[in-house]
């Protein structure tokens, strides 16, 4: 089962992309977060993910700074960010420092889940010590 934490400070956004994720096969949120803080402290309490997708800009900690801790906890961690606008800077700069992915908002739960498929077969699986999602806002 791949484990999902999705950051980001709507709550349409982020119930909408665990809906979407949750219909695709294999797919399990186990944490939707608010805050980039609030992911960081889920992660930490509960074991590295599978995969995080987040949002870029939110208030307090952005999608940058949230990939930042979380790489110097989990230096494996994959990270896929997410932009409302997407511009081509944000894009190589999420590449330089370290995430996955880069996508528009716009995409679809297929567009992710194969996105995924694609960067997981690069790399190792990951492993979490938490099955239920928990919904932090």
């Amino acid at each position: 089962m791949t484990k999902i934490v999705i950051i980001d400070d709507h709550p349409v956004v982020r119930d909408g992309m665990s809906a979407m994720l949750e219909n695709e096969s294999d797919f399990s949120v186990v944490c939707s977060a608010k805050s980039g803080e609030d992911a960081v402290d889920f992660v930490r309490k509960h074991g590295e993910p599978s995969i995080v997708v987040s949002d870029i800009r939110m208030p307090g900690m952005d999608g940058f700074e949230t990939l930042a801790k979380l790489k110097r906890f989990y230096p494996s961690i994959r990270v896929l960010l997410l932009a409302g606008m997407p511009l081509k800077v944000e894009e190589e700069k999420a590449r330089a420092e370290g995430a996955r992915g880069y996508l528009p908002k716009a995409s679809t739960g297929s567009a992710l889940s194969r996105r995924y498929a694609l960067r997981r077969r690069t790399g190792t699986s990951s492993q979490t010590t938490s099955t239920s999602r928990r919904s932090v806002r």
